[in-house]
């Protein structure tokens, strides 16, 4: 995946972020909008479907946030394999001394060799 990909997708996530702060917007100013003088059945009703709409950002940004989390230890796990291998063609480029072992091999430094 090329740069452009991942930049797609990260434009991706942040307007679903974007959409779903509209959204708890718009619930918290629907809730705001009720007065005495509404009937109590309808202003239940209407704040249960924006109870509903709440719950729905909700869980949404809770999978965005699991996701997220899931990619960062990919990419952590991704970067602590890169600093190995960077050990490892340290180790591999470095002349042998006469006094360093002779029988180096890449099993000695990393075990995911």
């Amino acid at each position: 995946m090329g740069a452009t990909a991942i930049t797609k997708a990260a434009v991706v996530i942040e307007e679903e972020i974007a959409g779903l702060r509209k959204e708890v917007n718009e619930c918290r100013n629907n809730t705001g909008m009720f007065g005495d003088d509404v009937d109590p059945a309808e202003k239940k009703a209407a704040l249960g479907a924006i109870k509903d709409r709440l719950g729905m950002c909700s869980c949404r940004l809770e999978e965005i946030a699991e996701m997220l989390a899931s990619l960062q230890k990919k990419g952590q796990e991704v970067d602590a394999l890169c600093r190995d291998v960077a050990v490892l063609l340290e180790k591999s480029l470095k002349p042998i001394s006469p006094g360093e072992d002779q029988d180096f091999s890449v099993s000695s430094i990393s075990p995911l060799a």
